[in-house]
């Protein structure tokens, strides 16, 4: 069994779904171990986040954080996100309600035998 690590970090998370990491076919689970989202703006933004599984698209029936509202200027730790577990194909997909506000970082270990 080997263990690999990705660290995703996007800056300035677009307005619109945009697909931040898809579990790749080589890997047999991946897993959330730790989610961040600083606010870079002055004025409070939203963010939300969906795990999707392979095939699928982004929508609200696959929302895993809705619309959770960052504080200008404040990090916060996204815990609904830990422990999420994907299966390859499946994907982390994030937006914000405004754009270039948002910086998003997670960490996901990859499990392959």
């Amino acid at each position: 069994m080997t263990t690999t690590y990705a660290d995703v970090a996007t800056e300035q998370l677009a307005a619109t779904d945009t697909t931040l990491f898809t579990l790749p076919g080589t890997a047999d689970s991946g897993h959330l171990i730790y989610a961040t989202v600083a606010n870079v703006s002055t004025v409070a933004v939203d963010i939300t986040v969906n795990a999707v599984k392979t095939g699928d698209t982004a929508a609200t029936t696959n929302i895993y954080l809705e619309a959770q509202t960052i504080p200008s200027g404040r990090s916060v730790v996204l815990s609904q996100l830990l422990n999420v577990v994907l299966k390859p194909g499946d994907f982390i997909s994030a937006k914000a309600s405004a754009a270039a506000s948002l910086n998003f970082k997670m960490g996901i270990k990859e499990i392959s035998s």
